[in-house]
C-alpha cells in the first residue's frame, strides 16, 4: 500500500503490512503501541524487476523525483542482554538508516528525533534531540549532502529541534526549535530558514505581533513552502500549559 513511483520511472517504494499473525499475537500478549510489529518497505527496481525489502520499519522518506536515496527508522530489535547494554541503546535513541540504493551503502545516524529529504533526493535534513541521560551529545539541526553525507550544522544549542521542510527545489529548508525543556503540554518554538548552508532565526520564540493572546507556534506548527518557493505556511495555537506536578 502507499506506492510511490519516481518520477524517472525507476523505481517505486511501496509498504507492506506487519502479518496479522503476529499483530494478533502482539495484541494478546497487551504489547505496548510502540513495541507491535512494524510494516515493511520494498523498493522495486522496474526495469530489473527485482525488490530490495527492508523490514520492521517505524517510518521512511526518500526523493519525489528518484530514489537514489532512502532514509529510514526502523524499530529495534527486544534486548534480552544485560541492563548496561539495554541503557546504551536508549542513549542512542532512534537510529536513521540512510540507505544509497545505488551502491547498497549504509549510513546510521543515532538519535534522530525527526528528518527530511528533498524531492531531489540531493539534500537531508535530520533533527537530533538525544536523551537527557546522553551528556556527550547535544541537541542540533544538521544538513548532509546527498550521497556523499558531508555534514553541515545548521543550528544547535536550543533543547529541541522540530519538524523541517525542504522547498520543491531543495533550495530552502525550514525548521522549528525551542529553549523548552517541557515534556508535556507545548513547547513555545522559534522558526528557522536556512538557504545556501546558512540558517537563522526569522520567528524568534516569544513573537506576539499579530496573533491572538496566549497563541503561539509550537512542535505541531509543521511549517512549508508555498508551491512558488516565496511564502512559508505554518500553524499557530492556543498554548497548553505543563501538567502542574504539584498537584496530588
Amino acid at each position: 500500500y502507499k506506492a510511490q513511483i519516481a518520477h524517472n520511472n525507476l523505481t517505486a517504494c511501496v509498504k507492506i503490512k506487519a502479518p496479522f499473525s503476529k499483530i494478533r499475537k502482539a495484541r494478546n500478549k497487551n504489547t505496548k503501541k510502540d513495541k507491535m510489529p512494524k510494516d515493511s518497505l520494498a523498493l522495486i527496481n522496474l526495469d530489473k524487476m527485482s525488490v530490495c525489502k527492508y523490514e520492521q520499519i517505524k517510518s521512511y522518506k526518500s526523493g519525489v523525483e528518484n530514489n537514489n536515496i532512502i532514509a529510514y527508522i526502523q524499530q529495534k530489535a527486544p534486548n534480552k542482554n544485560k541492563k548496561k547494554k539495554a541503557e546504551k541503546e536508549k542513549l542512542d535513541g532512534n537510529i536513521l538508516v540512510v540507505v544509497n540504493t545505488l551502491t547498497g551503502k549504509k549510513t546510521l545516524l543515532k538519535n534522530v528525533d525527526s528528518y527530511a529529504i528533498s524531492n531531489d533526493a540531493t539534500q537531508l535534513a535530520v533533527m537530533v534531540n538525544p536523551d537527557k541521560k546522553n551528556k556527550k551529545l547535544k541537541s542540533s539541526a544538521t544538513l548532509y549532502d546527498l550521497p556523499s553525507m558531508s555534514a553541515t550544522l545548521l543550528s544547535q544549542g536550543k533543547n529541541y529541534y522540530g519538524e523541517a521542510n525542504f522547498s520543491l527545489d531543495g533550495k530552502q529548508l525550514v525548521f522549528l526549535a525551542s529553549n523548552d525543556t517541557t515534556t508535556t503540554g507545548n513547547k513555545h518554538c522559534s522558526l528557522f530558514y536556512a538557504k545556501d548552508k546558512k540558517a537563522e532565526e526569522i520567528i524568534p520564540q516569544d513573537y506576539k505581533k499579530n496573533l491572538p493572546e496566549g497563541w503561539s507556534l509550537n512542535e505541531n506548527s509543521t511549517p512549508e513552502f508555498s508551491q512558488n518557493g516565496k511564502r512559508i505556511l505554518l500553524g499557530v495555537a492556543p498554548y497548553r500549559a505543563p501538567k502542574d506536578t504539584t498537584i496530588i
